[in-house]
């Protein structure tokens, strides 16, 4: 029994502890998700389509010298 006990506490002391916190896990899975990535260059693609439309209706003026 002292013998199992010494071998878990020893392996269990033995190994470093790394540990993270949910918000640290959370922000490397962010950046490192591809879809997540794609998913948003398409919603910055899709807002920038209401002012590229706008332009159209605008006046334009050309000035030459």
């Amino acid at each position: 029994m002292n013998r199992i006990a010494l071998s878990l506490g020893l392996v269990f002391f033995a190994s470093p502890a790394f540990s993270a916190d949910l918000m640290e896990v959370y922000r490397e899975a962010v950046v490192k998700d591809a879809q997540y990535a794609a998913a948003k260059a398409a919603h910055a693609a899709a807002q920038e389509k209401l002012p590229q439309g706008r332009a159209g209706l605008l006046p334009a003026v050309n000035l030459s010298a």
